[in-house]
């Protein structure tokens, strides 16, 4: 199949590269030409803005925005829709506020054209390891844009499959799933996000603990100085506790155990904070995921050897550099 592709940053060019890999084909736009240039190198057809990029694609055509969600992600879909005819579909790939994709769905279908939103997790690995998607739209539009998912998602990889499980739909095995109605997919990644939150503090705060057993405001004998990054590469052979988070944060412990290359003030994406107000809404009570969003607010005040490592972990998975203290 065919693609548009706005926005080629750490997720967006990559995505590109995994569809030409697999025997799709793109035509791409993003404001930094090196970017466009780079990308027409290896395959692509670059352009120099948004009209061209519907002009160089087929109908009925598919456009994918991968940009920051807010004004820019915004402005480009208000631009397409006046671009585009009927029949052709929007995808939002970004982190948008699933209301946002609610309303943009209403409004796009009354100009007679298709919307999905597709919550994507993979970081700077999605090249590599693939693609985890969950997808929001019509069901017959997100089946017509099956063979762009398939050639992004892992597929069945070597994770050994769920014991007992039934289903006629594999494609949740294989790493994407068709959520619901637009909004749909980008509420169940921003959940996916405001869970990730709570699972990095937890390891946060752990190794915080193990780091400052040392303590001199301890008793001498119940001092002990432990190897921190031992301890994470321990943990990923044949502990409960193993994950890709953990693996992450065992390389940032053995390239540099003291975490000095961290300031340790954590930023946030938004989603934590909008898993906080879906919980508000449905009454839902969220103590661990609430307190994982206030302790990246406290991190830019006052922060510890364990947001530190919030920060080695955000870089691992998502090339997130974080933001210095004022």
């Amino acid at each position: 199949m065919q693609l548009g592709i706005i926005g080629l940053g750490r997720m967006g060019g990559n995505i590109a590269r995994r569809l030409m890999l697999n025997g799709h084909t793109t035509v791409v736009f993003d404001r930094n030409e090196a970017f466009v240039k780079g990308l027409s190198e290896e395959g692509a057809t670059g352009v120099a803005d948004l009209k061209a990029l519907v002009a160089g694609l087929q109908k009925p055509r598919a456009v994918w925005v991968m940009l920051p969600a807010g004004d820019p992600t915004e402005n480009t879909i208000n631009e397409l829709s006046e671009l585009l005819e009927d029949g052709d579909v929007i995808i939002d790939g970004g982190n948008t506020n699933y209301k946002d994709d609610v309303r943009r769905g209403k409004a796009l279908a009354q100009k007679g054209l298709h919307y999905v939103d597709v919550g994507t997790s993979g970081g700077v690995w999605g090249l590599e390891r693939g693609y985890c998607m969950m997808i929001g739209g019509d069901a017959d539009e997100v089946k017509r844009l099956d063979p762009l998912f398939a050639a992004l998602a892992p597929g069945y990889g070597d994770i050994p499959r769920t014991k007992d499980r039934v289903a006629e739909d594999d494609r949740a095995e294989r790493g994407y799933i068709h959520a619901g109605p637009a909004g749909s997919g980008h509420f169940v990644k921003m959940i996916h996000n405001g869970i990730e939150y709570g699972m990095m503090q937890a390891f946060a705060e752990g190794f915080d603990i193990l780091k400052t057993k040392a303590s001199e405001n301890l008793p001498e004998e119940q001092r002990f100085d432990l190897n921190v990054a031992d301890i994470a590469e321990v943990w990923r052979r044949g502990s409960v506790v193993s994950s890709w988070l953990l693996d992450l944060t065992a390389d940032a412990l053995a390239t540099d155990p003291k975490l000095d290359g961290y300031s340790g003030s954590v930023a946030d994406s938004g989603e934590g904070r909008w898993t906080i107000e879906a919980a508000m809404e449905q009454s839902v009570p969220v103590p661990v995921l609430s307190n994982s969003l206030f302790a990246r607010f406290r991190s830019r005040q006052q922060s510890t050897y364990g947001d530190k490592l919030l920060s080695a972990m955000r870089f691992g998975f998502g090339g997130h550099v974080e933001t210095s203290k004022k």
